[in-house]
């Protein structure tokens, strides 16, 4: 549901004079440059109305625009070309989206929501290229100030278009919400808690890291409210960070005003974004899952009238109805195994998907960032960025062992030193009414193991366990050899494991709860306590080392879990853990001569920050931004091309397509492979047909240059 277009000059009004008053109030905050704002809601207000009312009010938009700036650029030429670039993002993004992103119904799917994201992104560079150019021509700006300028002028622009046009196109293209009392009391309570605690990180002094505690109200709203509550709860928490951060107030808060907001935009996009996809992803599952008990119901209509039939035959019957019931209820098991697995290979396929493409975003965020190191005015800003960097990178790993496609660091481990530190840990910060025990089991020889993975696995469960006896209890660990079938072999012969024992007396499961325990997304905490993630990503863990989990519980008899690891001569374990991981490049002396490198990868702003480093270490970079275009480069000029760095998600072509024919021009092609997402599998297949080295996303630009030159000295 669209809400009624307005006649076209009230339309026209209407935005103009949102435009201009928007505008005129955030120049009062354009600290850096009189023409260049960090916050810029206008974009988004602009954005929303033509999505929803029409391109043909561009208008109203450059209209808006001139008035806007005039007075604030004092030059008719500036004034002009700045109102066109803000009139042309503007009309590009809305016919984008129309085009390619369900135009104003944008906001109903994870992937349309992706490409929003894209869209306006392409769309503000468009923006604010030609107003800061302009500025510099028309000698208002020093060349000099043109990145600083720019960057502002775009965070300003995109994080306007994230907050608002969510806030302002769910609000006008979903129906009314419904007003039960049980659901405004929880509106109530959600709205308080999101201004308590915006007011608290935002108008007072707390610790760095301290602002992270803002998502989860964000996340309360995405799982309750859907996608429109998450963006009026990011609009609500941005507004509260902003007008702390003004009065320099909250974690932002800095001596320059505006390093301040351009930090504070960074975050405010950030969770935006991440909210809203969450949001998305929920009411997807949602549907899904309502599509399933449909379908599931009339499974049971029909077994059913399948019973009522066979309750009327003869006696002689008897003995096939009770067969086929039996038959009925393994389909129904089978069918049950079958949607959970489905429902796993989704939820880590989206993960995978989400850490490749956050991958390349916090590359580019740490690449651009590193340009600005050695400056001492942003020196700061630039440690803080990076920080945030590698709390984004290790959010990423989390989602990749959930999708079952990350690589563990296998290294030879004793189980029974791990254990006995673990159970250390527990018995000085566990309540002393747990009695903990430890039995441990003789031949547990070295195995290969990543033992900071293993080690989480035992932790969750310790935590699982403590907090199902919260009248004290006991808990043991254990370790033993045992012979065992993984139970999705299907009946295969057994195998040697080592295996791992964590047991409580706590409540227990029954067996409706035990069959769910490692769903994503399940748990049986209240809400607020648990995230339902633990215990999926133990599964993921385990299986990432080749073994499997197995639980036994009963109510009021306690619970446990049973770690299998496999067991073997550590020689060839490491023989087999050896293929899975390329030898790294060993450092060799430079030479003076001068190296020509192809760069093949996606994203543009990477490739070019990458051209940029290799020239300032003394190396020519060609550049491709698909497969189809490094192939065209390759045929031609191989002869001239001393290596090649790799992306594996391309366009057009396949990395692992490129690789192999550039293989077929030359066989002593040296390639170093660069993706945030290779799984250990085709890692270790790539390594056989000749890739020489990985470079893991997000990477530092100077130690991918590091490697490249090293490889072409040894060549």
């Amino acid at each position: 549901m669209v809400t009624r277009r307005p006649p076209f000059y009230v339309g026209f009004l209407l935005l103009v004079l949102a435009y201009v008053t928007a505008g005129k109030f955030e120049l009062s905050v354009a600290f850096f440059h009189a023409s260049a704002s960090a916050v810029w809601p206008p974009a988004g207000l602009a954005l929303a109305a033509l999505l929803l009312w029409g391109i043909e009010l561009w208008p109203a938009v450059f209209i808006g625009a001139f008035l806007v700036n005039f007075s604030a650029s004092g030059s008719l030429p500036t004034t002009l070309a700045i109102a066109a670039g803000n009139t042309l993002e503007t009309v590009l993004g809305a016919w984008l989206i129309g085009e390619y992103a369900a135009g104003p119904y944008v906001f109903r799917s994870a992937q349309s929501i992706f490409k929003f994201s894209l869209i306006t992104t392409g769309a503000t560079l468009v923006s604010s290229t030609i107003g800061v150019t302009s500025l510099m021509l028309a000698g208002l700006a020093r060349w000099q100030s043109f990145a600083p300028i720019w960057l502002t002028w775009s965070l300003g622009d995109l994080v306007g278009a994230w907050i608002l046009v969510p806030l302002i196109v769910l609000w006008a293209t979903e129906p009314p919400p419904s007003f039960r009392i049980e659901r405004v009391l929880e509106v109530g309570l959600l709205v308080a808690t999101v201004i308590g605690v915006g007011g608290s990180l935002f108008f007072g002094e707390i610790p760095s890291g301290m602002e992270y505690l803002a998502i989860p109200p964000l996340l309360w709203g995405a799982f309750r409210f859907g996608q429109r509550g998450a963006a009026t709860l990011a609009f609500m928490m941005s507004a509260l960070a902003l007008a702390g951060t003004l009065q320099r107030f909250g974690p932002f808060a800095m001596s320059n005003p505006n390093t301040s907001l351009v930090l504070l935009q960074l975050f405010i996009g950030a969770i935006a974004m991440t909210t809203l996809v969450l949001a998305a992803v929920v009411s997807e599952r949602k549907e899904a899952e309502e599509a399933l008990r449909g379908a599931r119901d009339e499974l049971a209509k029909s077994n059913q009238e399948l019973e009522r039939r066979v309750e009327e035959r003869t006696a002689d019957l008897e003995q096939a109805r009770a067969a086929l019931l039996e038959d009925i209820e393994e389909q129904k098991r089978l069918e049950e195994q079958l949607r959970q697995a489905q429902k796993l290979e989704s939820i880590g396929t989206l993960a995978a998907g989400v850490a490749h493409d956050f991958n390349n975003v916090l590359n580019i965020i740490k690449g651009y960032a590193s340009l600005l190191a050695d400056r001492s005015d942003t020196a700061e800003s630039v440690r803080i960025i990076d920080e945030a960097v590698e709390r984004g990178a290790s959010t990423v790993r989390q989602l990749l062992i959930l999708s079952r496609k990350s690589e563990a660091a296998l290294v030879p481990t004793s189980l029974n030193d791990l254990v006995a530190e673990l159970a250390r840990l527990v018995v000085q910060t566990f309540p002393k009414t747990i009695d903990i025990e430890l039995e441990f089991g003789d031949g547990l020889s070295p195995t290969l193991a990543d033992a900071n993975q293993i080690r989480q696995v035992l932790l969750n469960l310790s935590l699982n366990a403590r907090d199902a006896m919260p009248g004290g209890g006991r808990l043991a660990f254990r370790t033993k050899i045992a012979e065992a079938a993984r139970p999705d072999s299907g009946g295969a012969a057994k195998q040697t494991y080592f295996v791992i024992e964590v047991a409580d007396t706590g409540k227990g499961m029954d067996e409706s709860v035990r069959r769910r325990i490692f769903e994503p997304f399940f748990t049986t905490k209240q809400t607020g306590e648990g995230t339902g993630l633990g215990l999926a990503i133990a599964y993921g863990v385990v299986q990432n080392h080749g073994g499997f989990i197995d639980v036994e519980s009963r109510v009021g008899k306690g619970t446990t879990f049973r770690i299998y690891l496999p067991a073997g001569p550590l020689e060839e374990q490491l023989s087999m853990a050896t293929i899975l991981r390329a030898a790294p490049a060993q450092a060799v002396r430079r030479t003076a001569v001068r190296r020509t490198v192809l760069i093949v990868e996606d994203e543009e702003h990477t490739a070019r920050l990458l051209k940029t480093v290799l020239a300032r270490r003394g190396c020519d970079a060609l550049v491709a931004l698909d497969g189809a275009a490094a192939l065209e480069i390759y045929q031609s000029r191989w002869r001239e091309i001393d290596a090649v760095l790799l992306d594996i998600g391309l366009p057009k072509i396949p990395g692992w397509e490129v690789m192999r024919r550039m293989k077929e021009i030359n066989p002593a092609v040296k390639i170093i492979v660069a993706s945030g997402n290779i799984a250990p599998e085709l890692r270790a297949d790539m390594h056989r047909v000749g890739v020489n080295e990985f470079v893991d996303k997000p990477y530092t630009f100077d130690g991918v240059a590091e490697k490249l030159e090293n490889i072409m000295a040894a060549a």
